[in-house]
C-alpha cells in the first residue's frame, strides 16, 4: 500500500502479464487472474494481487481466518471482513479494487446444503482458499495499460 488512502494510478510496465507475475509468484497466496488473451468481451483484464492482509480457509466444513479456527460460517467471515473496505468503484472502469480473491471448491457446497458423497477425497485441498488482498496490479487490455489499486 503506498500510503493511508484510496489509489488508483496508472502505471508505466511495459511487461505482459505473465512476465509481471513471475516477479511475485513466489511469495505465498501470490495470485493471477489471467484472461488467457482471449477477445471475449469478458476477458478484458489480468489481475495480480500478493501479500493478502488475511486468509480464510475451509478445512473438513471447518473455517480458518488466518490460521485460527472460528466458530462462524466462511460466508458470514467473509461478509465481515469485506464490511471495513472502501466500496468506492476504482477508477479507469476497473473490475477490482480489494477483496476476496482465490478458489471455491465444488465439496464447498457442502456447507451449504446436503450433497451426496460421490468421491474419494484422494487430493488433501481446501474446501476453500482465499485471501482478502488490499493491493492489486490490474491489466486493461482495452487501453494496454497496467494500473495499481489500493484500499486505504
Amino acid at each position: 500500500m503506498l500510503n493511508n488512502k484510496k489509489n488508483c494510478i496508472k502505471l508505466g510496465i511495459t511487461q505482459n502479464c505473465i512476465d509481471v507475475f513471475a516477479h511475485f509468484s513466489h511469495l505465498p497466496y501470490a495470485i493471477l487472474l489471467d484472461s488467457a488473451n482471449s477477445n471475449h468481451i469478458n476477458s478484458r483484464f489480468d489481475i495480480i494481487a500478493i501479500e493478502p492482509q488475511s486468509t480464510l480457509e475451509v478445512k473438513n466444513n471447518k473455517s480458518f481466518l488466518n490460521n485460527i479456527e472460528s466458530s462462524d460460517n466462511c460466508f458470514e467471515i467473509m461478509n465481515n471482513e469485506l464490511s471495513h473496505l472502501d466500496k468506492t468503484k476504482a477508477g479507469y472502469d476497473l473490475p477490482f479494487n480489494g477483496g476476496w480473491l482465490g478458489y471455491f471448491g465444488y465439496d464447498l457446497g457442502r456447507t451449504i446444503e446436503n450433497i451426496p458423497t460421490r468421491a474419494i477425497e484422494d487430493i488433501n485441498l481446501p474446501q476453500m482458499a482465499i485471501g482478502l488482498y488490499l493491493d492489486a496490479l490490474i491489466y486493461d487490455k482495452q487501453q494496454q495499460s497496467w494500473f495499481y489499486v489500493s484500499q486505504p
